[in-house]
């Protein structure tokens, strides 16, 4: 479990200037197995506008010299400051579903972070959440979407996940050895390991965040 201390993204952004790997650990929580957390509290209402692109540069910049791989959440959507993070890291997970409407949103986001970004498609790995392999949208509809294009899945588990959320337990501890936990694994070493495809870059910053 986390500490009950609240992690604070926001004030690490607004005072990144002044910021080092002491003054880093005074805005993290640490997990027990060692996972460093920043994250915004819960109680702020962060804005797009209220996050600056170059904060954001330099944040990841002090994050690169403290941790050797870094895990980054972004929302679904692509703006100056994601645009900054995404431009930076070495894989990228797009999660999606099998349905229509999440086939053509995501040709469209990966359109987007290919031709207006540039990222090469061996950096993009598509991740289909809750596959069934019933579904009317098969995985092969995902992998047309472009060439090349790596489709990796993971199966439904609503009990367990649910858990997970509402105890803040990992999957990796309540059942390691059911589906779930056996394919989060898996995928977690898929992501984390070098591609000899993916253009290498130093100090990677997706992977698990991590000393």
């Amino acid at each position: 479990m986390f500490p009950a201390e609240v992690s604070a993204l926001h004030p690490a952004l607004e005072l990144v200037d002044g910021l080092d790997e002491a003054a880093l650990q005074g805005y993290t929580q640490v997990h027990e197995s060692g996972l460093h957390l920043l994250t915004a509290a819960m109680e702020d209402i962060i804005l797009p506008e209220d996050v600056n692109e170059h904060r954001v540069r330099k944040l990841l910049s002090v994050l690169e010299g403290v941790y050797r791989t870094i895990v980054i959440d972004l929302p679904r959507r692509i703006d100056t400051a994601t645009a900054a993070v995404l431009m930076r890291a070495d894989a990228i997970v797009i999660v999606s579903q099998q349905s229509i409407v999440h086939l053509h949103d995501t040709k469209r986001l990966c359109h987007l972070l290919q031709d207006q970004l540039g990222i090469p498609t061996e950096r993009l790995l598509l991740l289909l959440n809750r596959f069934d392999k019933k579904a009317h949208i098969r995985d092969e509809d995902f992998t047309s979407i472009s060439a090349g294009l790596a489709v990796e899945d993971v199966p439904g588990d609503f009990r367990r996940v649910s858990e997970s959320i509402n105890f803040g337990v990992p999957v990796y501890q309540s059942g390691p050895r059911s589906p779930l936990g056996k394919r989060l694994f898996e995928l977690a070493t898929i992501i984390a390991r070098p591609s000899t495809k993916r253009p290498p870059r130093s100090n990677g910053i997706f992977g698990w965040l991590s000393r």
